[in-house]
């Protein structure tokens, strides 16, 4: 599970043209970017109108922004990839265990973050990756001013208010691997922590592309053996007038 606040409603038009392909994103089938199963907000009739729906989430509740605040929370809820292969192509929408973690992950957010909160569900099989859904929801809280009820969307007293204060990624982790496997599948474990790994998170824009390096070179040096052998069995072959 990965979590970040979106600050304004420019992170909400960036997370809709990426929803839309319509930023720079790399490593995107688009043959395949009709297969992406995505849910709005009701009464939004578009599910990629994540903009759209965050004005509908505020005309609902009657919540304002507050100045300097985080408005939204995105977040990416997934599981091992191998699960979802154990019945289908990972990449199938299809797929009963991608409806599963898809139903999984928008549950999960309406119970942290209230019901209704949440204004767009959605799962990429266009993209390399697999057993991942993006779910953002927009926290609202409401509280007292001189006597007055004042209602925001604010994004941090949601987080806090579902995972406490300070440093809650570990308790976000735990709970999401609390919830696949009530939900999910009891045998689904919880990953090593980043207290156990030591390991830091690197951005798939910089991961991917390294990794595809090196795999170009591995190939290259498999190649370049092989020629060596066949050119060394093929000088052995005419030395001993094959």
């Amino acid at each position: 599970a990965r979590c970040k606040k979106i600050k304004n409603l420019s992170g909400l038009v960036s997370a809709e043209k990426h929803a839309r392909r319509q930023d720079n994103s790399t490593h995107i089938d688009k043959d395949k970017t009709h297969l992406n199963r995505a849910e709005g907000y009701p009464g939004v009739d578009d599910p990629l109108s994540i903009v759209e729906a965050f004005k509908a989430r505020k005309r609902d509740t009657g919540a304002t922004e507050r100045k300097g605040a985080a408005i939204a929370v995105h977040m990416l809820l997934g599981v091992s990839p191998e699960w979802i292969a154990e019945t289908g192509d990972v990449h199938d929408p299809q797929n009963p265990r991608n409806k599963m973690l898809f139903d999984s992950a928008r549950d999960f957010m309406e119970e942290k973050f209230g019901k209704g909160s949440v204004i767009h569900v959605r799962l990429d099989c266009d993209e390399a990756g697999s057993g991942i859904v993006d779910v953002i929801a927009v926290p609202v809280s409401s509280y007292q001013l001189r006597g007055k009820t004042k209602t925001h969307t604010l994004a941090n007293a949601g987080i806090e208010a579902a995972f406490g204060r300070g440093r809650n990624y570990r308790r976000l982790q735990d709970q999401w691997a609390e919830h696949c496997q009530r939900t999910l599948d009891r045998e689904i474990k919880r990953g090593r922590s980043i207290e156990e790994t030591g390991r830091q998170h690197v951005h798939h824009s910089i991961y991917r592309p390294a990794m595809e390096r090196v795999a170009a070179e591995a190939e290259a040096i498999r190649e370049n053996v092989a020629q060596e052998t066949r050119a060394d069995l093929t000088a052995e072959w005419e030395n001993a007038g094959w």
